[in-house]
Formats: C-alpha cells, structure tokens, sequence
C-alpha cells in the first residue's frame, strides 16, 4: 500500500519551527534593544547627576570665595595679567584709596606702582 503525503503535512513541522526561531530572534533583539536603552538612560542620568552637582560645588565654592574677597580686611583686587583693567577690588581697597568700587574700575591707573617693574612681575 503506497500512502500518499502532502507537501504541505511534511513541511508542517520545519514552518513551525521556523516560525518559533523568528519569535524567539524578534524577542531577543526586542530585549536587547531594551537592554541598551535602559542602560544608556541610566548613564545620561548619572552624566546629568554628576553635572549638576559639579555646578552645584562650584557655585558654593564661587560664594565662598567671593565672600572671602569682599571681607577681607586688606586691600585686593583682581586685574587683567597686562595691568589694562582692574577686573574687580574689594571694600577694603576703595577705603584705602577713597575711590568707590566704580570709579576704581573705570580707571586702572589708581593702581599706581611704586616701582613699575614690580607691576610686571619683573
């Protein structure tokens, strides 16, 4: 007796686990995308973390160093390195030379060196 078979009944089983491999690949490059999504997510955030709290310590540490400029009991000032302007100067200075802190930044010259070469480090 000669049976006869149905392509379609011998091809039945290959397409049914042909059909479970590309589930099982489409769920594991879904995963994986997922994956690498959540773990970039995470970096961004500790990148973002880290920044704000750098901006963070450094606007204390911008506080504090103002505070000590403008409380300092002796005359400072900051100017730019070729000697052009005075950039900023503190309370204690404008009493020392009895200038207001605007008019000593708009006239570099009431820095005035006793000897010049001690202006240019020199």
């Amino acid at each position: 007796m000669i049976a006869k078979v149905d392509q379609s009944e011998i091809f039945s089983e290959l397409k049914y686990r042909t059909v479970i491999v590309i589930i099982i690949t489409l769920l594991l490059l879904l995963f994986s995308g997922i994956g690498i999504s959540w773990l970039y997510n995470n970096r961004q955030k500790n990148i973002y973390r880290k920044l704000l709290e750098t901006g963070t310590a450094l606007q204390e540490s911008e506080v504090k160093y103002r505070s000590l400029f403008e409380n300092a009991e002796v005359g400072m000032y900051r100017s730019k390195l070729d000697g052009t302007a005075i950039l900023s100067v503190n309370r204690k200075l404008c009493e020392i030379f009895g200038y207001t802190e605007s008019e000593m930044l708009d006239n570099p010259a009431t820095i005035c060196w006793a000897n010049p070469k001690h202006a240019t480090n020199g």
